[in-house]
């Protein structure tokens, strides 16, 4: 008898099986791979009269009643599925061969279509639109009017709202919101709790993540990081391998590639440009046309602006202001204006103080290396009293570095203090002869 019972119950289930996905079943494309995993449910009809997708029993799609029969209130595509407890309502549109199950949601105006995948406890809503090979699961969502495409990835918490575009094979995960215009593109990722918006763009394997925020018409691209408080907004551009992390902000028309690092509470703004393997960390500030490259360092409390150049393996640091000019390999030349404290070459270790007197009436003890080279190799540049060349130190002909930080030749300056005026020749600042270096 039990054997009996038992036979029935299997002949019972195969013929529910078989009436279930019936070849001829117009929402069953492949027999073989019956929709969600081949899990009761049926094949639907939409309002408008058009045949609809299958829905898994355990699985809502909103309906209505026309011609005293049940039809899908949201659109689902012939070929598209409803699977496991997800819900599918409004006037929403699920279409072509996408996939909604797990717990997710659809909802609203929302369309979902290509071959995307909404699972998990994902929520699609609004006028939002997930397309192509995209994939929302987790706990994400995708809202307002924005569109997620391509090979696409919305996971953890992350939201993705606005008229923001997610496309080709950016991710967005954990705690990460994308709105307004914002597009992330091109395997970009943006994580953590960062958020991207307004106009912003991310793209090319560019990473955003921590607490970093990147927002008005600001471009991050390359392989370029945007970690910790970091801020980039304005039009700034950071491309290449170039990382802007803890509390730093890029804004304005700035520029940031190459190696470069941005650390500390720096900030880079106007159109300055930071590249090489260039390095603006602590409090210090790069703004104007300034330009920040090779091996530079900028850091401290300093300032360089203006149309300055800072490059080769200079350093800028403590509380120095640079507002025109040019430091080259730790040489300074044409208009450079020092304040307080400039290490102007790293390797030879020289530093020079303004307010010579109180603090440093010479050279530091490590500047011996240094003078040896200016003797033999000179500068790069021409005095600016009489337009020679510097050439290698010889008898008779020395160099004179003011305490405003010019650069001439000493016979010179001294003929200019002695019988033109006491100020610099360049820049009017008051100077006392005997009191310049060299």
């Amino acid at each position: 008898m039990i054997l009996r019972s038992s036979i029935l119950i299997s002949l019972f289930f195969f013929l529910f099986i078989s009436c279930t996905y019936a070849v001829d079943d117009w929402c069953i494309e492949d027999p073989e791979n019956p929709p969600c995993n081949g899990a009761p449910g049926r094949c639907t009809i939409n309002f408008n009269g058009d045949l609809g997708g299958f829905v898994d029993d355990y699985a809502m799609a909103e309906s209505v009643i026309i011609d005293d029969s049940n039809r899908n209130r949201p659109y689902i595509g012939l070929y598209a599925s409803i699977c496991g407890y997800a819900r599918v309502s409004g006037d929403a549109r699920v279409d072509q061969r996408a996939k909604i199950y797990g717990n997710a949601q659809v909802y609203g105006n929302a369309q979902v279509y290509g071959n995307a995948h909404v699972y998990g406890n994902a929520r699609v809503y609004g006028n939002a639109q997930v397309y192509g090979n995209a994939r929302v699961t987790g706990f994400g969502s995708v809202y307002g009017t924005a569109e997620v495409f391509g090979d696409a990835r919305v996971t953890g918490r992350a939201r993705v709202f606005g008229t923001a575009q997610i496309i080709e094979n950016a991710h967005i995960t954990e705690n990460a919101q994308v709105y307004g215009n914002a597009l992330v593109s091109r395997r970009a990722q943006v994580f953590g709790t960062a958020w991207v918006t307004e106009n912003a763009q991310v793209s090319r394997r560019a990473q955003v993540f921590g607490n970093a925020w990147v927002t008005g018409n600001a471009w991050i691209y390359g392989n370029s990081h945007i970690a910790g408080n970091a801020r980039v907004f304005g039009a700034a551009h950071i491309t290449e391998n170039a990382r802007i992390t803890e509390n730093a902000w890029v804004f304005g028309d700035a520029r940031v590639y190459g190696n470069s690092h941005i650390t500390g509470v720096a900030r880079i703004t106007g159109s300055a440009h930071i590249t090489g393997t260039a390095r603006i960390t602590e409090n210090a500030w790069v703004y104007g046309d300034a330009r920040i490259y090779g091996d530079a360092r900028v850091t401290g409390d300093a300032r360089v602006s203006g149309n300055a150049q800072v490059f080769g393996a200079a350093e800028v640091f403590g509380d120095a202001q640079i507002n025109r000019g040019r430091i080259i390999n730790g040489i300074p030349v044409n208009h450079v204006r020092v304040q307080n404290v400039l290490v102007i070459n790293h390797q030879d270790g020289i530093v020079i103080h303004s307010g010579l007197k109180e603090i440093n009436p010479h050279f530091s003890a490590r500047a011996e290396a240094c003078l040896t080279r200016l003797k033999t190799q000179g500068s790069q540049e021409d005095c600016s009293i009489c337009f020679e060349s510097m050439a290698p130190m010889t008898v008779g002909i020395n160099y004179a570095f003011t305490e405003c930080g010019h650069l001439f030749c000493k016979a010179c300056l001294d003929q200019a203090l002695t019988d033109v005026s006491s100020r610099c020749p360049l820049c009017r600042t008051q100077l006392v002869k005997g009191e310049c270096l060299f």
